[in-house]
């Protein structure tokens, strides 16, 4: 279905400095998971990564920070939902379509991505956007907002699933239903994931999104 590629470069997403001063500036009254950084961005980035993103013309607009809050994640707290943003100009959600992502620690994560059956997609308030966080990322849920489902198959159908870690960085597609889980192998440690977003402007689908990247696949 190729709704992720891997990079054919095996950096790290982040400076290894960087990742003790992002974590120090995480949030821990994010309750929905996650951090954005939106400035300076550049300063944490790898910069082998970083300037191999700028000579193909793919500038990184956001770090996204994921934190769990334990150290696996099974599929029944495994939240599915695709990425959106407001976008004030136009004034209504629109979607990510991708996010170059890696597991900052010893973490066994499988991705996995889903086609609605029969499960009504619900979009997230308008009021949201005064959280920070939520103004550069949200998501669209299913059913109900925040909602689990303990079994996926009743509602969706599974597309494809893949195994990654802190050893490659995996493009992945997110604008359709997607969801995560995960095993840290290391007791009492949570899941960190870090998650680069570009300027929504250069993709208006996934098919833009792998014509963009092709050289770096």
């Amino acid at each position: 279905m190729n709704n992720f590629k891997f990079l054919k470069y095996n950096f790290s997403i982040l400076k290894k400095e960087a990742e003790d001063d992002l974590l120090l500036k995480y949030s821990h009254q994010a309750h929905f998971g996650y951090n954005v950084f939106a400035e300076n961005i550049e300063h944490y980035i790898n910069e082998e990564l970083l300037n191999l993103l700028l000579d193909n013309n793919l500038k990184p607009k956001l770090i996204v920070l994921f934190k769990g809050i334990s150290p696996s994640r099974n599929t029944e707290k495994a939240l599915l939902h695709s990425d959106v943003y407001y976008d004030f100009k136009d004034k209504k959600y629109k979607f990510h379509y991708c996010g170059l992502n890696q597991e900052l620690y010893n973490t066994k994560a499988i991705f996995h991505w889903w086609e609605p059956i029969n499960a009504k997609p619900v979009y997230p308030s308008i009021a949201n956007i005064v959280n920070y966080d939520l103004k550069y990322l949200d998501g669209v849920h299913y059913e109900s907002r925040s909602k689990y489902f303990k079994n996926p198959e009743e509602k969706f159908k599974l597309l494809e699933s893949t195994n990654y870690d802190n050893k490659k960085i995996i493009l992945a597609r997110t604008d359709i239903p997607h969801s995560v889980i995960y095993d840290t192998n290391l007791e009492n440690h949570p899941r960190v994931s870090v998650s680069l977003r570009f300027d929504t402007s250069l993709f208006n689908s996934w098919n833009d999104v792998i014509n963009r990247f092709e050289r770096l696949l």
